[in-house]
């Protein structure tokens, strides 16, 4: 869980306050922050990664100020209209295809707020952008950048001066050489070549998802920002955007929009209209006093959201809720009803007991899936677990098949989890995509909820790969008749068969007791070079629905 240090000095003059470290600690609590250290003049508190506004002393601050009322309802940021463009190459496409910016201007900037600004990017990188794998930030020195500036690629002997080198290197010798370089290399494995924003004065700004360049260094005496986030889910890089730059605004920071032009289209950022929400008064007021276990009034439920900083109103028989663009949380009514919760103050919600007693036991299910992962692990394999929802391109393009049916999200909020998955393979060649600085062989396996052909009738999987240098076909049979023995499923043949996932020859089609259970094989070289995997990978996925359910034998 991510963790910031609060100077308390510092704090007081965010927030407008004048406490000592205790009462902020006990003050921050209510906000729903661990403490996790109180200090003679800071306080290090850990917050929950679904809150990445909450990343900077700046953005705790504005929370702090809501909820204790010193400055409550949704927080106005003014953009004014972009006069800066990026152009977009149509060959970042098949690398890094989506990248927005901004400008900020006037940021109060020092050496703590330079320190609190790159934790905050350091934080978004590993949450919203699952370690840059999906989302990267640059920071740059807008003073020296040249525009238009153009987000293009380059061979890997393209040579500039990255940030904190000491020499110009290519992008292979960074890669190889660099710290930093040496560290994401995985995040770009395998391209032919390779993204870069460059201005149009020549001058590179950055080699993404890797290293900024050093022209563009950012300093205590640096007030006027140049940010710039790529990544492969636009709807991710927009939301840290926004974090960023409404916390820059926080430190007296003035956002200006820029024009990003595509191949096909333009996309101006940042967004920071909020988002509105509207339902049935008395609907509402009766849903979040349920969740919560209080009876409430109307008014109490607006003054409440008013202190967790949104907007709410009522109109003509409805509740008008407006979210700020850096509350990416919200998703659901019952949001709303924590966020009620945290307004009234959770000091004033009484604990009650339950009104009746049980006693619980696992189910039958539960018991039969323990038994699975009980025995892969006995086998040296390490249990994964995936999100149900992904996405077409990892389903199937990556794994070099045509599109197949999916049960997709009608509104998702974001790309790359908008459907539910159809098998389990395809996340767990992204599981060791993303662990390839860790020590080979690595055996990983899952048992999950999967939905075939675009059903909604829920089957049950395990799926096993392992992947070293010597991974074969043998070694994982061996694995899938042993679990199959030990669990009782029956009679396990595989017959030979074809799979564009798979090598040709090296893949069969198994079957348990005469039906149709799953695939096992080599995976082609073609899916791996997708995920960006060097060392071959043999695994297999077979259905154990009846015998989860206790259809099967033993």
């Amino acid at each position: 869980m991510p963790v910031i240090t609060l100077k308390v000095d510092r704090f007081n003059r965010l927030a407008g306050t004048s406490l000592d470290p205790e009462e902020l600690a006990d003050k921050l609590f209510w906000l729903g922050l661990d403490i996790e250290e109180v200090g003679p003049d800071y306080v290090r508190v850990e917050y929950t990664p679904n809150r990445p506004d909450l990343g900077s002393p700046a953005g705790v601050a504005r929370a702090f100020k809501g909820l204790y009322g010193l400055e409550v309802g949704c927080p106005e940021y003014r953009v004014e209209p972009a006069r800066h463009e990026v152009v977009v190459d149509p060959r970042v496409g098949g690398v890094r295809p989506y990248i927005v910016a901004a400008v900020v201007r006037g940021v109060e900037m020092d050496e703590d707020t330079l320190v609190e600004i790159i934790n905050l990017q350091e934080d978004l990188h590993h949450g919203i952008g699952r370690d840059r794998r999906l989302v990267s930030i640059g920071i740059h020195n807008y003073r020296v950048v040249e525009f238009p500036v153009r987000y293009t690629v380059v061979g890997g002997d393209f040579r500039f001066l990255p940030l904190d080198g000491e020499r110009e290197m290519s992008i292979e010798e960074i890669l190889r050489e660099h710290e930093t370089g040496v560290k994401y290399a995985h995040l770009v494995r395998g391209f032919r070549e390779y993204p870069l924003l460059m201005d149009s004065g020549g001058h590179v700004l950055s080699f993404p998802p890797i290293i900024n360049a050093e022209y563009t260094r950012v300093t205590p005496e640096t007030t006027d920002l140049f940010i710039d986030i790529t990544g492969l889910d636009i709807e991710r890089c927009m939301q840290a955007l926004n974090i960023l730059v409404t916390t820059l605004a926080e430190y007296g920071g003035s956002v200006e929009a820029v024009r990003m032009r595509y191949p096909d289209r333009e996309v101006v950022a940042p967004r920071l209209e909020p988002e509105v929400y509207r339902w049935p008064l008395g609907e509402f007021v009766d849903y979040v006093g349920r969740v919560i276990g209080l009876e409430l009034k109307a008014e109490e439920v607006v003054e409440a959201l008013r202190r967790c900083r949104m907007d709410a109103e009522v109109e003509g028989g409805e509740i008008v809720i407006k979210v700020p663009p850096y509350r990416i949380d919200i998703m659901h009514q019952v949001d709303f009803a924590e966020e009620v919760a945290v307004g009234m103050g959770f000091w004033r919600l009484t604990p009650d007991m339950p009104k009746t007693y049980s006693v619980g036991r696992p189910l039958g299910r539960s018991r039969r899936i323990s038994a699975v992962v009980e025995l892969m692990i006995g086998l040296g394999y390490t249990e994964v677990m995936n999100y149900i929802l992904t996405n077409p391109e990892e389903q199937f393009v990556k794994m070099g098949m045509d599109v197949g049916r999916m049960v997709e999200v009608e509104a998702p909020k974001t790309m790359t989890h908008r459907a539910l998955r159809v098998w389990l393979l395809p996340q767990l060649l992204a599981n060791l995509a993303a662990s390839q600085r860790e020590a080979y062989p690595q055996r990983i396996f899952e048992v999950g909820e999967v939905f075939p052909d675009g059903s909604i009738e829920e089957r049950i999987h395990l799926a096993a790969a392992t992947a070293h240098s010597r991974a074969g076909y043998s070694e994982i049979r061996g694995v899938l008749d042993y679990v199959c023995s030990q669990l009782g499923l029956g009679s396990v043949e595989v017959h030979p068969a074809e799979h564009p996932s798979f090598i040709r020859g090296r893949v069969g089609k198994v079957s348990i007791d005469g039906r149709d259970a799953g695939l096992i094989g080599e995976v082609s070289p073609e899916v791996l070079s997708n995920f960006g995997l060097t060392m071959p990978v043999a695994a297999f996925e077979i259905d154990i629905t009846e015998y989860v359910k206790g259809g099967a034998k033993g």
